[in-house]
């Protein structure tokens, strides 16, 4: 112990005083930043089926870009049960994006099932699997196409383009002007770190922050200085609370405050029933998703 390592091995150079030297550089090329994005934006809603989570956001991130609603399940029955509902409150979805194998339910048992109750709406097969005449196996089960993982960008855009209607761009986001900058927003979460990340996205959009750690602490917050908040971001899951309640005891106080929930799970939409809430971002938020959102307005 206490003793390093020493290798040593030999090389025939014979002749390499006939070469140029060229010097070992380490520092990576430049390379264009990435030019894709989905360029359409497109009305619609979107479920995207897969038991893998990391799955589900990467491509409920991709299909955020055209601004679509975005909606998860983990596995076929949960997917059935969402579209079912979906159905009976008269908001069924425009798409849906279906692993094909998941489990409780795979993705050609559940489009079976969605068929047999009269469903019609479109679902796209998303299959890592490569073997031979595999999308025209899946094509003649009933899917409405087929793309491959690792998705492709390209792809996912024309499979949105073809089955979501277009909708009209968002407005580009406004200057914060000073009069707004003198309203902060408040972070409300628990994480230390997120919401330190938080506060230097929304920073670096020109909005000053806040941040609250537990449902105590922001409601002290707002309490002291109701006028001084301009917008809450609400994690849902606290130690103390959950965002529900909490943004309720909020609105007590300071009625006019309206809240963007942050979560990294869909929320339940019959506890947001009656709260004051603008929007709702799935973790984990870029500054592209909250430079849209214009929270002094």
């Amino acid at each position: 112990q206490g003793e390093g390592s020493r290798f040593w091995f030999c090389i025939n150079a014979e002749g390499s005083t006939e070469q140029n030297l060229i010097r070992l550089n380490l520092e990576a090329p430049e390379r264009p930043p990435a030019q894709f994005k989905i360029n359409q934006y497109l009305d619609g809603r979107v479920l995207i089926v897969d038991d893998l989570r990391e799955i589900r956001r990467l491509t409920g991130r991709l299909v955020s870009m055209s601004q679509a609603q975005v909606t998860y399940a983990q596995n076929g029955a949960d997917a059935l049960e969402k579209i079912r509902s979906a159905e009976h409150k008269g908001e069924p979805f425009h798409l849906v994006l279906m692993d094909i194998h998941m489990p409780v339910m795979n993705g050609i048992d559940c489009l079976k099932a969605m068929r047999s109750s009269g469903i019609q709406t479109p679902v796209v097969a998303v299959t890592a699997a490569s073997r031979k005449g595999l999308r025209e196996s899946l094509l003649a089960e009933g899917f409405d196409n087929v793309i491959a993982k690792p998705i492709d960008r390209k792809a996912l855009s024309e499979v949105l383009s073809t089955f979501l209607l277009p909708a009209v761009p968002p407005s580009a986001p406004k200057e914060v002007s000073t009069a707004e900058q003198k309203s902060s927003l408040l972070v409300v979460e628990d994480d230390e770190d997120a919401a330190e990340l938080m506060c230097l996205l929304l920073n670096s959009l020109g909005y000053e922050a806040d941040i609250a750690l537990s449902g105590q602490q922001a409601l002290e917050k707002v309490a002291n200085a109701p006028a001084h908040y301009a917008h809450v971001l609400m994690d849902l899951h606290l130690p103390d609370t959950d965002g529900y309640e909490l943004t309720a005891a909020i609105t007590e106080v300071a009625p006019n405050l309206t809240v963007t929930i942050i979560s990294g799970a869909e929320p339940d939409k019959d506890r947001l029933e009656g709260l004051p809430i603008a929007q709702v971002l799935l973790k984990p938020v870029s500054k592209a998703d909250l430079a849209v959102l214009n929270f002094c307005g």
